[in-house]
């Protein structure tokens, strides 16, 4: 990067305007210089400092004074900032929630509860009978509870005679699996669920359609209103099955549609525009390496284009320029502030296993002893000169750090010393007395 930095920056003077060349572009011709004398960032990094400046620069209004300008900006950004933590009712950017905030519902079917929030305007429809019709069962298919009142279902169309059981069950569901679900709750309301009395009665005919939605903290929009911007949030990929394969199933949102059911229970459907992966005779998907590119001239399951909001993937679409127009890369995005988090029971997973793998890890008893060999340590003392005898009267009233008589007075400590520097002996004494002073102050 140090070599080709300058050339990097020369391309790019070809491409961008000059106005693209600030300070800040120029910092980049010195982050190898950087990087090899003081190694990963830390606070030497100037970059959060540049952008400081530059919010500083931006609150200037009186050129002839740019200080005061900034010195009054910062003050009024410090007082707000601090004023801020102490209100309360009022939304500040400490509170506020994040734009693509989503609204979890408590509710004891997991259909009732799901985490979306439609946004935009909101328009109303009719629908016909025989949509309300595929509608609900197409909820009914992905609920998990409803299951077992299915299986009643059938087994009193096995016991009447009936062939055919997939398709009659679908024509019959509203008389048969309702019916046991409504006769079930009358009889006994307290054993069985409310959400799922609310489920069995059909939704309401007049549905309330959406041109955006944000589910689990992603914003989904139609395609009607993404045509009309620059940024794109209308691809779609979904999981399902195709005959006896599982594949991915790429398309983009055409419409959002929220059907109302009795006691305020709302379901939230997608309804999306598939692209046709599946012709034996022309290729329509091109997997190489990562990379995942699509035909979209073509579409399929149209009569099947509902999916629960939840159960969406948001993907982006740009051209291929290797395939040609009709051809699109599929790019797959992390969102912000959105972390796929493995969820586990907590009823499956071992006391000791959980505390291992998640735990800090802390040793009650030590069993391992260290073995020490005394024999390599080398000796601090002295065996090449003759032992000194020192004189322990001199010593035994000399107070310590913590008595009540302490040497503070350093007059008296100079006489000392010049009484005892008289003569060798005294010199000898006088430097023993002065590191024993020494060495009990430090105590």
């Amino acid at each position: 990067m140090k070599g080709d930095i300058g050339l990097i920056l020369c391309k790019l003077e070809k491409i961008y305007p000059p106005a693209f060349f600030d300070v800040m572009v120029h910092l980049s011709s010195h982050l190898p210089d950087e990087a090899i004398l003081g190694g990963p960032i830390q606070f030497r990094w100037m970059y959060p400092i540049e952008r400081f400046l530059w919010c500083l620069k931006q609150s200037v209004r009186n050129k002839a004074h740019p200080e005061g300008s900034v010195a009054e900006a910062y003050i009024a950004k410090e007082c707000l900032t601090f004023c801020s933590m102490y209100l309360k009712g009022i939304g500040t950017r400490f509170n506020r929630d994040d734009r693509n905030n989503d609204i979890e519902l408590d509710d004891s079917l997991p259909i009732f509860s799901q985490k979306c929030r439609p946004v935009g305007a909101t328009t109303y429809l009719n629908l016909s009978v025989k949509e309300l019709k595929a509608l609900t069962w197409f909820v009914f298919q992905n609920c998990d509870e409803v299951e077992p009142f299915l299986k009643m279902h059938k087994e009193e169309l096995v016991k009447g005679g009936c062939m055919n059981l997939d398709n009659n069950i679908k024509r019959s569901f509203r008389n048969g699996s309702k019916n046991i679900i409504i006769g079930l709750y009358k009889a006994h309301p307290s054993e069985l669920n409310e959400s799922l009395y609310s489920l069995a009665c059909a939704p309401n005919r007049c549905i309330r359609k959406f041109s955006g939605c944000i589910v689990n903290g992603v914003r989904f929009l139609t395609k009607d209103r993404d045509s009309r911007r620059k940024t794109q949030n209308s691809g779609i990929v979904v999981d399902g099955n195709h005959g006896d394969n599982m594949i991915s199933f790429y398309g983009v949102l055409d419409d959002i549609i929220q059907l109302d059911y009795v006691k305020d229970r709302h379901v939230i459907l997608f309804k999306c525009d598939w692209f046709d992966l599946g012709r034996k005779k022309l290729t329509r998907i091109k997997k190489e390496a990562n990379i995942v590119s699509v035909r979209v001239d073509g579409k399929w399951y149209e009569e099947d284009s509902y999916i629960l909001a939840d159960q969406a993937r948001q993907v982006f679409y740009i051209n291929d320029p290797k395939l040609g127009n009709d051809w699109r890369v599929v790019i797959p995005v992390s969102h912000r502030h959105v972390y796929d988090v493995c969820e586990m029971d907590n009823e499956e997973i071992d006391d000791d296993v959980l505390f291992v793998e998640n735990g800090v890890y802390q040793e009650n008893d030590t069993n391992d002893v260290l073995e020490v060999n005394l024999d390599e340590i080398e000796s601090l003392r002295r065996n090449d000169i003759d032992p000194e005898d020192i004189d322990v009267t001199l010593y035994q009233g000399v107070p310590r750090m913590g008595d009540v008589a302490n040497i503070d007075d350093a007059d008296d400590l100079d006489d000392t010393m010049v009484d005892y520097y008289s003569s060798d002996e005294g010199s000898q004494k006088a430097t023993i007395r002065i590191m024993i002073l020494i060495v009990t102050q430090v105590n």
